[in-house]
């Protein structure tokens, strides 16, 4: 069962800054990310 990691770990594990991704997806980054990636969308607040 897989779940959505929070941005902050996402932007450590790829090793990119959080204000660049917000900056690439002005409408959140983790939504897109998931739905390109095949996993489920975030529950809350990300």
């Amino acid at each position: 069962n897989s779940s959505v990691p929070p941005i902050r770990t996402f932007a450590k594990v790829v090793g990119i800054d959080k204000k660049i991704l917000f900056k690439e997806w002005l409408t959140g980054p983790m939504k897109p990310i998931t739905k390109y990636g095949g996993m489920p969308q975030p529950t809350g607040c990300v």
